[in-house]
């Protein structure tokens, strides 16, 4: 589980606890369906590689988060949001921030190692 998928399911689960009685579908669903309604899961990696190669670091991460969450066990969108994550931590200057996207890296290069890709 990534820091920031943390952060999300913390925030869901306080949103829930302050409205008691209101049901809200899980985040993994929530993903699942956005990634379902852009095309799937490589539709979102695919723009977030044209979105880093074109400069715009920060929306491609969110897009190979959102596919990666949606399709945990796949290695090539692993494979594909390491790389972007490598990317980012490459042109940041904050070592905190560098820090955060290493590991964000990390995470996807052990999926897709785990799964048998090339990363």
């Amino acid at each position: 589980s990534s820091l920031a998928t943390d952060c999300v399911r913390e925030a869901v689960e306080r949103r829930g606890r302050l409205l008691p009685g209101v049901l809200i579908v899980e985040v993994d669903q929530r993903l699942t369906e956005v990634a379902h309604l852009a095309g799937g899961a490589d539709v979102l990696v695919r723009r977030a590689r044209e979105l880093a190669v074109s400069g715009d670091l920060r929306l491609a991460c969110h897009l190979a988060d959102f596919a990666g969450w949606a399709a945990p066990d796949v290695p090539e969108i692993h494979e594909v949001r390491a790389e972007i994550y490598e990317m980012r931590r490459k042109q940041e200057t904050s070592l905190m921030a560098k820090g955060i996207f290493k590991g964000a890296a990390r995470e996807s290069q052990k999926i897709a190692k785990d799964a048998g890709g090339a990363s």
